[in-house]
């Protein structure tokens, strides 16, 4: 018994996974809808991972998603992170071995 929770606490561990977060100004939404379909197509990340926040502010809010920010002059910009190591071998989860 023991086992099988260490088991599935072992699994539940490898499958979580950080979720994206783009920051962007209402008139950059096409855009942002770019960004988002690259992250999903190319990175094989799922949609509900990447989240669009519309009109919000580019500043940083929560250390444990990666946060990106398109800002009026349409440029990609990452947002501090210290934690920004984690968050790249989580999301490797979904990456296609070739």
């Amino acid at each position: 018994m023991k086992l099988l929770f260490s088991s599935l606490l072992l699994l539940s561990t490898s499958v979580q996974s950080s979720a994206i977060n783009i920051y962007v100004d209402s008139n950059k939404f096409e855009l942002a809808k770019v960004t988002k379909n690259i992250f999903r197509t190319k990175y094989n990340i799922p949609k509900s991972l990447i989240r669009l926040k519309v009109g919000e502010r580019c500043i940083s809010r929560d250390k444990r998603f990666l946060e990106l920010c398109i800002n009026k002059k349409g440029e990609l910009i990452q947002l501090p992170n210290y934690n920004l190591h984690n968050i790249i071998n989580s999301l490797k989860t979904f990456k296609i071995e070739a």
